[in-house]
Parts: C-alpha cells; structure tokens; sequence
C-alpha cells in the first residue's frame, strides 16, 4: 500500500459492510481517492419537509379510510323514538295484513354496514394511502439519516479501543440506511402501480357499467384488486432489493494513520449492467410503462365520458336501460317498491359519477407532476442525458421534488371531492360531534293474501340508520 495516497471514506447506504482487516493486506486500488461530495442540509431540506408533510397528510387519509373500512362512523341518535343500542345497525320491518296479522323481520347489520358487498373504490384509496405512507416514511428516515448518521461515525480514531465499537457502527448504519431506502423504492413502485389499476378499473366501469363478464368486472371485484396489488407488490420488492442489494461496502483499517478506508464494490453486476438494469428494468417498470398505461387509459375515461358534453350523469344511468326497471314498472301493485328501486339505482349512478370524478383528478395530477420523471427516464433512453451527468441530477431533484408534492395533493383532492371524507375528518380529528340524526321511516302498501284466503293489504315500515361512510362505486 502507497503510504502518499489519501484513504477513501464513502460512507453511504450498503447492502452490507464487510471488514477485511488491516488496508496493508488488501490490494485493492479502489480504497484511495478523495471522499465523495455528500449533500448539503439546505440542497436536501424541501425533500425532507415535502417527506414529513406527505407523511402526516396521508397518516390522515389511511386513519379516515380505515374507519370507513370498518364500517364508517355512527351517527348520534336523538329521537325519543329510536331504537335500542343493539338495534341502531338494524332495518326493521313491519307488516300489517287485513286479518290483523303482524309480522316482524329484521334485516341484519351486514346489510348496510361494514359488511356490505362493495366494490374496489375505497379499498384501492386504502391501498394508495398505504402506498404513500410507505413511500413518504421510507423517504423522510433515509433523508434524516443522510445528515444523522455521518455524526455517528468518523473515518479516524484516537485510540484502538475504539476500534471495535466504531467499527460495528460503521458496518451497522449504512445496511440501515439502505433498509429505509429499499422502502421508499417499494413505496413508490406500488404508489404509482396502485394508480395505474385504480385508473383500469375505473376504465371498466366507464366502457361496461353493466358489464356482468368476468373481464369486465376484474378489477371492480375487491378480491381480485387485492391480489394483483399483492402480486405486484412481490414484484416490486423483488426488482428493489435486486437494486438495492448490489451495493456492497469494503472496510479496511490502517494501524499507521488510525484511519478507515471505506469503498464501493459491485455484488451481483459490473457497473454498465446495473446501469442498463436500472434503465431497462427498475426505471421502466417504475416511471416510463406506468406513465404510458394511466395516460392510455386515462384518454379512455375522458374520451368515453366527454366531459365538455356534460353528459356525464347519463352515461352511468341505468334506470332506463334495465330490464330490472321494465318488469317492476309494467306491474302497478309494486309502485311504490320501484320508487324505492329508481332511488337505489339513482344512489349507485351518484356514487359512480363521484368516484369517476375522484379517480380522474388523481390520475391527471399524477400525470402532470410524474411527467419530470417520465421525461428524464425518456432523455435517457435516447440518449440525451447521461445517467450521472449534471443534468440528470437536476432533472432527478425536480423529479422527487413534484412526487412529493404529488402525494400531498391526494390529500387535498379527497377534501375537495368527497363530501364523507370531510365529515369523518371533523370528527376524527378536530373532535367535532357527529351531526344529530332522527330514524328515518318510510311506509309501503303491498298486497297479501291473509290465511283464511281473503286479500288485504300490507303496510311495510322500513326503519333506517345511516352511518357516515364514503360511498363510491
């Protein structure tokens, strides 16, 4: 070993720091050179703010989106007529026929609670803000500890006692580092594959509202919208770790100088393959195809909706086209049970039209603030932008400047949209009481036949209690 070179000290995330003893045993040209520019706290402080506000922004919409997963929030009862405390959850039924004969059902809590059969809307808003928080808090823990762990540690020491001590920190925090890291990576890839099948499905229910096919209904299904997002959720944790995993650091330390000599060493694959593989692989996966899909069918959504015809309430009105509708309508004694049917279908129509609405907000912002992205993973491609010139630094600090930003608007676009969200927000979170709610009633005329044989008519009573709960379809 030269004694006239300078000793290289690249602390930075690693997969793994592996000691190889004294620096005049290794040969190994790569532990000498100058220590490598680190980031400036001013460069790094809008990431880390944008980080911390993502994180906290969308720790509210996963809390909100849970309660409604769980059944929403219960409203306060205040009519001396209502029902006990086990039967708030429940419609009641009451029939009175000619003959004096009264019958009672009762519809259970999974009909209108948290049990109900609904679709993949909310559960797939659920699994964006899982998306962000994991992306957001991977993101701020790595950002922090770019400027925290540096402290912890110092390439020289005064005596060997420390040796040991300084040297299990050396090898301990940039593996942590690279952990937080390999988060924020698998939060983003799934963050923008999450939007990616929010936008084909909500394609599904734009081309085929009534579409009963198994391909037309794929991702609309909440089982079958979880387990793609499982799967791309392995695969996205496979292409990080292959990514993060190929970052191995080698420690020597010289007796002489006191001093650590700390560098980089490829794992798997020589530098021009990792970075053809986070081209051709990592970054096409993550930003180009993403990108090219949600716009693909985003143009779909719009096209088929056209907005500037403000024919967008027709498009999801089934009221008119169903043989459901027909077959009531033409029999007159269930008038009033097709009053109760057009007013289902005009709720669903409703819900549809807010959750379309939802939908293509976030994916035009993701579209806009992810073009930065997009573009630089483009210029490369075609070879424009080399992968560590200036320039690809600056288009990459812009680039994670608007994802942050991104995922801050998701937050600001629930508040603006949906009018549930809201209110499970003032009540969450600024303590505000829920608003005072009265049963609802609604009486039916139908025809029976009593047990003697003679006709009579019915009077059905149907009692309801709404929760608070985000409706969308």
């Amino acid at each position: 070993m030269e004694t006239n070179q300078s000793l290289q000290f690249a602390f930075q995330f690693y997969h793994h720091v592996e000691y190889l003893g004294e620096c005049t045993l290794v040969n190994d040209s790569r532990m000498f050179g100058l220590e490598p520019a680190m980031p400036t706290l001013y460069g790094e402080l809008a990431g880390i703010c944008l980080a911390l506000i993502s994180l906290i922004f969308n720790g509210l919409s996963l809390i909100v989106f849970c309660v409604d997963e769980c059944g929403g929030l219960q409203p306060r009862r205040t009519s001396p007529d209502s029902v006990s405390t086990a039967e708030k959850n429940t419609r009641s039924v009451t029939v009175l026929t000619s003959d004096k004969q009264t019958v009672s059902l009762g519809l259970s809590k999974k009909s209108t609670g948290a049990g109900a059969k609904r679709s993949s809307v909310t559960l797939s808003l659920l699994l964006l803000c899982v998306c962000e928080c994991t992306y957001g808090f991977g993101k701020f823990i790595y950002r922090v500890s770019i400027f925290a762990f540096p402290v912890a540690v110092s390439s020289t020491i005064n005596s060997l006692d420390a040796l040991e001590w300084m040297k299990l920190r050396i090898q301990i925090l940039p593996a942590i580092q690279n952990l937080f890291f390999f988060i924020s990576d698998v939060g983003l890839l799934c963050r923008n594959w999450c939007v990616c099948l929010i936008t084909i499905a909500r394609a599904e229910v734009v081309m085929w509202p009534l579409g009963s096919r198994r391909w037309q209904r794929f991702l609309r299904t909440r089982r079958l919208f979880l387990w793609t997002f499982l799967v791309i959720l392995f695969l996205a944790m496979c292409m990080a770790y292959v990514k993060h995993a190929d970052f191995v650091g080698l420690l020597c330390f010289d007796r002489e100088r006191m001093k650590f000599a700390l560098w980089m060493q490829e794992f798997i694959m020589t530098q021009d393959r990792f970075i053809s593989f986070e081209l051709f692989g990592y970054h096409m996966l993550q930003s180009c195809l993403v990108w090219l899909l949600i716009f693909f069918f985003t143009l779909i959504i719009i096209i088929r909706l056209k907005p500037w015809k403000q024919d967008v309430d027709k498009l999801f009105s089934t009221l008119q086209d169903s043989s459901a509708h027909h077959s009531l309508k033409s029999d007159h004694l269930l008038a009033q049970s097709v009053g109760a049917q057009a007013d289902a279908i005009r709720r669903r129509q409703q819900s549809q039209v807010r959750a379309t609405r939802v939908v293509v907000v976030i994916v035009v912002l993701f579209l806009v603030l992810e073009f930065a992205a997009f573009l630089g993973i483009a210029a490369q491609y075609a070879g424009l932008i080399h992968a560590h010139s200036a320039s690809m630094r600056t288009f990459e600090s812009v680039a994670n400047t608007m994802i942050s930003t991104d995922s801050i608007a998701n937050f600001i676009v629930f508040i603006l949209t949906l009018r549930q969200f809201r209110l499970m927000c003032l009540q969450l979170f600024c303590c505000r009481k829920a608003p005072a709610t009265t049963t609802t009633s609604m009486a039916m005329r139908l025809p029976v036949q009593g047990s003697s044989g003679s006709n009579g008519t019915a009077t059905s009573v149907v009692t309801v209690t709404e929760r608070t709960q985000i409706e969308l379809e």
